[in-house]
């Protein structure tokens, strides 16, 4: 057997995994979702992919879980159903934003728990802000399927890098895992958009990377300025809504690889900001 195909291999943890598992997972969820509900259930299967690809990486958590390592893989897990009632009710309009900010002041607040316990509860409410605000912008863009999920994409590369060169290898995996499974989905959608990426997207794909990132804020030696510029990334597509593509199936092909690119400008700083105030791991 090959050597990358070692179920206790981190390539095969944190790419091949997710990756099959969502290319998989999108289609049996199209179509057991059918003509009506098929297509804004497709979503969940990366969404739930990604949970497999944490529970493998990270294994069973105990429970009650104490850190924030142990909390992740519950509530990538959790938010698999969550994103799947979304899928199901469909709020639109301005209601779509609020079970985003819900999960996500949930999410961070558990994340949180041992600094609020210790009163140090500066940190956390920034951290908490950040994230709403970059909830705020994913949720602001969930119609837009390819454009939002490319914009997960670039953010889930640079959340891995980020923590990569700040020596957390564990949470770099498991932002490698998101981006596999946000390629699964983009690989279905793309260059003809076939499936919503909506709230259920937004609650599956983009909180677990906001979650993934306020975990590096609360601790780890994450540059601040780094995780302030990744909140950018998703607010990187408002320039799009001005832009005038035709005919549709020129536009729909690249508006995404657009949005992407957008979204990568801030992703770099922060990585290039992250590289020189770490310098490579291991001293390379």
């Amino acid at each position: 057997m090959p050597v990358w195909l070692d179920a206790s291999n981190p390539l095969f943890q944190s790419v091949i995994l997710p990756l099959a598992a969502g290319l998989l997972l999108v289609g049996v969820l199209r179509l057991l979702g059918g003509p009506m509900r098929g297509p804004t259930w497709a979503v969940v299967g990366a969404a739930a992919a990604l949970a497999i690809a944490y529970f493998v990486i990270f294994g069973l958590p105990p429970f009650p879980p104490r850190a924030s390592s142990q909390k992740m893989p519950y509530l990538i897990g959790a938010g698999v159903l969550v994103a799947a009632a979304a899928g199901l009710l469909r709020p639109a309009g301005g209601r779509a934003a609020i079970p985003v900010l819900v999960w996500i002041a949930l999410g961070v607040a558990w994340l949180a728990e041992s600094k609020l316990k210790s009163g140090n509860v500066l940190p956390a409410l920034v951290v908490l802000a950040a994230a709403l605000a970059a909830g705020a912008g994913f949720a602001r863009n969930a119609e837009a399927a390819t454009e939002s999920a490319a914009l997960v994409l670039v953010a889930s590369f640079g959340l891995a890098g980020i923590a990569f060169l700040s020596r957390s290898a564990s949470i770099a995996q498991g932002a490698g895992a998101l981006a596999a499974a946000t390629g699964a989905y983009l690989l279905w959608n793309w260059p003809r958009p076939r499936f919503a990426f909506g709230v259920a997207g937004v609650i599956g794909l983009a909180v677990p990377a906001i979650l993934i990132a306020a975990q590096m804020g609360l601790y780890t030696r994450a540059e601040p300025v780094s995780l302030a510029l990744m909140v950018l990334t998703p607010f990187a597509a408002l320039p799009l809504s001005r832009l005038k593509l035709a005919p549709e199936r020129l536009r729909t092909t690249l508006r995404p690889l657009l949005a992407g690119t957008l979204g990568a400008i801030p992703v770099a700083a922060a990585l290039t900001i992250t590289y020189a105030a770490k310098g490579p791991p291991g001293g390379l």
